[in-house]
């Protein structure tokens, strides 16, 4: 493959060493496979010195397992690797390292007690003869790799004194001293305010400028196309095309993320009378039940206002990365937030910022994560399913088994939870099923706003089909939803869409003003 040019500056991408003959890092074929899972099939990559690459794709499209599989963490189970043309073989991260391969992780992996200095020199502190540390050349030498970097931090200081940026240089610096050629930046600026970005990107410009090679691992589009050289996109653990920055538009970016079959299927619902999961339209004077203002985080979130009515769908989507979680997070009290005001039906403010408040004022929440956030899995379907009603169901502190019988059965039966009986272990369910168990379970506690975050990720068609009925059954019976959605076509089904960027919402649209091209190209 012949490496592209940088299209910021219309220079040779590779750096001061110029073009080489053949990439640093290669993967030729790779594949990985768990039980009941391909999480990677026949990747080719290259990538050059002096370059930043970016790997963009939806969550589950392969990007962790391949980047573990270039920092030693994992194996391939079929494939190669190749560095700076030899083949190699890694069983474990410090067989990277030494080869050369540094992850930085978005969480770090410093020790916090430990000096920047310390960290810097963890495995290697200079000793004499006498085998007596050096300290005066580990605090020189350190000092020395953070001004190469930009940074001036005392080199004195414990690592927990700092900010998040200024670990991670420490965390480059670490791995430049230990003569770093390929970096793997893993969602680096996930938790970064805008001015740490910049200066992160600066320290990216830097190494590229020598010869390092940079694989940039983000979902936030403007960053890639503000940094990177070459772009990878990622689709169902296969290498769907690699194009430098200047090739690949950031809409056929997101329809290569996305894929054909989805963007058909939404070229369908959007070139005619489009599918909507609410029965029935919802008056423009209907009272609110949820009204958000002004709220943000320490890290992500900037300002969000919105409203949801009574009976309605409204729809959060983005790329996944945007905000979305951290948005439905900060609504359910499980996320601190350092601004704004949450009120619902305009009588009640949530102020204790805690789940146990916002259950209390009506609000549910099905997790993105429905194995480790939303169940219970050694316990039954039908535990699962009173776990928010417990209320109701016990009675002088005695659980009345009867009655939650009932409710199980019933919830079962309207939602077609696919099971033996009610007393079924959840854990031993397919993912689908469990989604419905998790959706059961906060209808059975008759919430008034269900917040959902990415419904029918992981699950099949049928089961989607199933999920997307369960929620028009509730609407129409008086619920409202709150839809936190990556995937278009279900934000496409909601009564009102907003689009979430970086953490803002940057437009919001009634279900009939917009359509597929539309939201693809805000989607950048």
């Amino acid at each position: 493959m012949t490496m592209g040019t940088d299209s910021r500056s219309g220079s040779d991408p590779i750096g001061q060493e110029g073009r080489r003959d053949e990439p640093l890092l290669r993967l030729v074929g790779v594949s990985k496979s768990y039980p009941g899972v391909r999480a990677l099939d026949g990747v080719d990559l290259e990538i050059w010195a002096g370059e930043c690459h970016a790997i963009l794709g939806q969550n589950g499209a392969g990007k962790s397992t391949l980047v573990k599989i270039m920092s030693g963490i994992e194996a391939p189970s079929e494939g190669e690797l190749y560095f700076e043309g030899a083949r190699v073989r890694f069983a474990r991260p410090v067989d990277a390292q030494q080869a050369g391969i540094y992850t930085i992780h978005q969480e770090l992996s410093l020790s916090p007690a430990l000096t920047v200095a310390e960290n810097v020199y963890i495995s290697d502190l200079p000793r004499n003869k006498l085998g007596v540390i050096n300290w005066n050349a580990v605090r020189r030498n350190a000092a020395a790799a953070v001004r190469n970097l930009g940074f001036d931090i005392p080199v004195d200081t414990p690592v927990q004194m700092l900010s998040v940026a200024e670990q991670q240089v420490v965390e480059i610096a670490k791995a430049l001293h230990h003569r770093a050629r390929v970096l793997l930046l893993d969602e680096p600026t996930a938790t970064l305010p805008q001015p740490d970005v910049d200066r992160l990107f600066e320290v990216v410009d830097k190494l590229r400028s020598e010869g390092v090679a940079v694989v940039f691992i983000s979902h936030r589009l403007d960053e890639v196309y503000r940094l990177c050289d070459r772009i990878s996109v990622m689709r169902d653990g296969r290498r769907i095309q690699t194009r430098s920055v200047s090739e690949l538009a950031p809409d056929a970016a997101v329809r290569s993320m996305v894929g054909a079959s989805q963007v058909d299927f939404l070229g369908q619902i959007t070139s005619g009378a489009r599918r909507r999961i609410n029965p029935q339209v919802v008056a423009r004077d209907a009272p609110v039940i949820v009204d958000v203002r002004g709220l943000s985080d320490s890290h992500l979130l900037r300002d969000i206002s919105l409203t949801v009515k009574v009976g309605e769908a409204v729809a959060v989507t983005g790329l996944v990365g945007s905000g979305q979680s951290e948005l439905g997070a900060a609504l359910f009290g499980s996320r601190a937030r350092t601004a704004g005001e949450i009120s619902v039906h305009t009588t009640r403010r949530l102020r204790a910022r805690s789940p146990g408040e916002a259950i209390g004022a009506g609000l549910g929440m099905i997790p993105e994560d429905r194995k480790s956030q939303g169940l219970v899995l050694d316990m039954t379907v039908k535990a699962n399913i009173s776990l928010a009603s417990l209320g109701s169901i016990n009675r002088f502190g005695v659980r009345r088994g009867g009655k939650e019988s009932d409710i199980a059965d019933e919830m079962i039966r309207d939602l077609g939870i696919k099971v033996w009986d009610a007393e079924q272990v959840v854990g031993t369910l397919s993912g689908g099923n469990q989604q419905k168990v998790v959706f059961a379970k906060w209808i059975a506690a008759g919430a008034d706003l269900l917040i959902i975050n990415e419904p029918t990720r992981g699950v099949d068609v049928s089961a989607k089909e199933s999920i997307y009925d369960g929620i028009t059954r509730y609407l129409a019976e008086g619920g409202s939803v709150l839809l936190l959605t990556s995937e278009l076509s279900e934000a496409l089904m909601a009564d009102r869409i907003h689009v979430m960027q970086n953490g803002r919402l940057t437009e919001s649209f009634e279900h009939e003003a917009t359509n597929l091209d539309h939201l693809l190209g805000l989607l950048r």
